[in-house]
């Protein structure tokens, strides 16, 4: 069974991640955790920021973490090649590298670039595509950009609005059936005959993600929230089938070809939640544990077009050259979750 991700999935794990956290910080604020742990505070007030802690208005950071993702594309079409893919198993170690300035008037300007360390994954697909149900991964690679900016409304939030480049890519190798059987095959005599079926594929998703935001902040915490309901998503899909026989008496070669791409450009709905809280090493070092949780969707009308292609020969002499195009569309579902945590370092200018 292709298993799904949605929103109330994501919030079951991140909302007691979020919780843990906030609790963490209440106690810490009480003084539960000893003198050692009595946060940046600033005389008659509480530390916001760096420069009100007297630690200058630029922070630069570098973070690492570990996250989970969870990814479902479907598009039936009026084809026997319905997608329905799923990542298993896409457990990432996550790095990022951030720098972040604010004013004495409140004004808030802020840099990230974040990606994670290429590793193999699992890929279900609907056994429809090419009769493969499960597919090995390879190189799971995310990575994104973006740029925010803010006003400080009050003591303890602030308004936010950004833009996100977010990109992913994975290729999808050694098919294998409901019974776990390699769908790829060689078979040769030498001398007489060389024969090989070969199937393989890719997914890729390109979003451009402008957002608004609200940041909290309190007692060595900051919290903050995103949301933009017209992220665009560029997602691909392209399946491919290669079939080639050569019976070596007679130079007899049959190769066939056969290509789906799979494709949805649409906005799509995106949720995000990020908290962090902060020790106080030194005078202008801090370390950090971090959470972050997002969530989006895309529904609506995408397409698949195929497309395939036979040759024969005989002595080298073309008998066949035949190919055929086709082109249909569906409703594509896609959903995307991402669940991590980790810790960074900081610096104060």
């Amino acid at each position: 069974m292709v298993r799904k991700f949605s929103l109330s999935r994501l919030m079951s794990v991140a909302l007691p991640v979020f919780l843990l956290t906030t609790f963490v910080t209440s106690v810490t604020a009480q003084g539960f955790f000893g003198p050692g742990f009595q946060g940046l505070t600033v005389p008659g007030g509480t530390c916001i920021s760096g420069k009100d802690c007297g630690l200058g208005p630029l922070t630069l950071d570098a973070r690492v973490g570990y996250g989970r993702v969870g990814l479902n594309f479907s598009l039936p079409t009026p084809f026997f090649t319905n997608l329905d893919l799923s990542f298993r198993d896409a457990n990432v170690w996550i790095g990022a590298l951030g720098a972040r300035f604010e004013s004495s008037s409140g004004v808030l300007i802020a840099l990230k670039a974040q990606a994670n360390a290429s590793r193999r994954i699992g890929i279900e697909t609907a056994e429809q595509a090419f009769d493969a149900r499960n597919w090995d991964g390879s190189k799971l690679q995310w990575w994104t950009l973006e740029g925010d900016l803010g006003y400080r409304i009050s003591s303890s939030l602030s308004a936010l609005v950004g833009l996100r480049r977010d990109q992913m890519s994975v290729g999808l190798t050694n098919p294998r059936d409901a019974e776990g059987q390699p769908l790829d095959f060689v078979f040769s005599i030498p001398g007489l005959v060389e024969f090989s079926e070969t199937y393989f594929g890719d997914f890729s998703s390109k979003l451009w993600i402008p957002y608004l935001g609200l940041e909290f902040t309190g007692h060595r915490f900051r919290t903050s929230l995103l949301y933009s309901p017209i992220a665009w998503a560029d997602i691909k899909v392209p399946n491919r089938f290669f079939l080639s026989l050569f019976v070596i008496p007679g130079d007899i070669r049959v190769l066939e070809g056969f290509d789906l791409q799979y494709k949805v450009r649409k906005p799509s709905q995106f949720f995000e939640f990020y908290s962090e809280y902060d020790f106080h090493v030194s005078s202008n070092f801090v370390c950090r544990l971090w959470s972050s949780g997002s969530w989006m969707q895309l529904r609506g009308r995408g397409n698949v077009d195929e497309l395939g292609h036979l040759f024969v020969s005989i002595l080298g002499i073309p008998l066949v050259n035949i190919s055929e195009s086709d082109s249909a569309g569906g409703t594509a579902t896609y959903t995307r979750s991402i669940i991590s945590g980790g810790v960074s370092a900081l610096v104060y200018f």
